[in-house]
């Protein structure tokens, strides 16, 4: 599965959640508040005894707070909704995807961070042929002789 896809549909989740801007690039200009960005790092990819592949997602969302002043009560109440939102999983394409741990919040600058990691299980496809029927050097060996 790309990456983009898990992307779009948590965007997705977000926007019908919170229903405010969500940024798309970086920027060094000042953004208009409250806006929200989604970050996805792969972190770990790693083979599988099954011929399949396991990855495992970073997921960051960042929330900026309209309120400079008193943004942790609005901080909060964002938080809270994400919590709901994903806590339970959400389905990308034919994969449910499910919190591996715990969704950790972190509170500073006027802004807030959200935290999760999931991961999933893709088989991958068999691209050659079988060793019972394996013609190598324009020979052809069947089962083993």
């Amino acid at each position: 599965m790309q990456i983009e896809y898990i992307k779009t549909e948590i965007v997705r989740l977000i926007k019908d959640t919170l229903n405010m801007p969500i940024l798309v690039i970086d920027t060094e200009k000042p953004i208009a508040r409250p806006a929200i960005k989604v970050d996805i790092l792969p972190y770990l990819v790693s083979a599988t005894c099954s011929g399949g592949r396991e990855t495992s997602l970073d997921i960051d969302i960042y929330y900026y707070a309209k309120n400079n002043e008193n943004y942790l009560e609005e901080c909060y109440s964002v938080a809270q909704k994400l919590a709901l939102k994903f806590t339970n999983g959400f389905l990308v394409k034919d994969i449910f995807l499910i919190p591996d741990d715990d969704i950790s919040f972190d509170f500073n600058n006027n802004a807030m961070s959200c935290q999760f990691t999931v991961s999933y299980h893709e088989s991958l496809q068999e691209d050659g042929e079988f060793m019972e029927n394996l013609i190598f050097n324009g020979e052809e060996f069947l089962n083993g002789n």
